[in-house]
């Protein structure tokens, strides 16, 4: 189950349309085969698992949730995927891509600059950042 919102085109119920959404994101991605991928704020690990074994991708997801990490562990388990309960902020590591869906709005204006700085510094230099969030006025 996610958090965040699926893609109704042309799905029939909720489950299909989370599939739908996850794989829009892998496309949207471009991802490659061997690409490392970071999920920040990766909640429960649905996408986290569904990039790896769609794409053939080694992911991260953090979280600072603990219940989340462990549940994303176990959901993870055997596939390229490390769950690390740590906050977005003290990532150093480099990515080909990163991805964040249905965390932005807990970042707050305020952060909005740190947010995109641990970003940039965390992706290579042709990398891919997909943000999803909800805007307010």
């Amino acid at each position: 189950m996610n958090y965040s919102c699926g893609y109704w085109k042309r799905a029939s119920n909720l489950d299909e349309a989370q599939e739908h959404k996850m794989k829009l994101i892998g496309d949207k991605l471009n991802l490659k085969p061997g690409m490392k991928v970071l999920d920040i704020g990766c909640g429960w690990g649905s996408l986290c698992r569904y990039l790896a074994q769609n794409y053939q991708v080694q992911v991260v997801g953090c979280t600072i949730s603990s219940e989340q990490a462990e549940l994303a562990k176990k959901a993870c388990a055997g596939l390229p995927v490390r769950i690390e309960l740590n906050d977005y902020r003290d990532l150093a590591e480099k990515f080909d891509r990163i991805v964040s869906v249905g965390m932005f709005e807990h970042v707050g204006t305020s952060n909005y600059r740190t947010f995109f700085k641990v970003a940039a510094k965390c992706l290579t230099e042709d990398g891919i950042l997909l943000l999803h969030t909800i805007g307010i006025n």
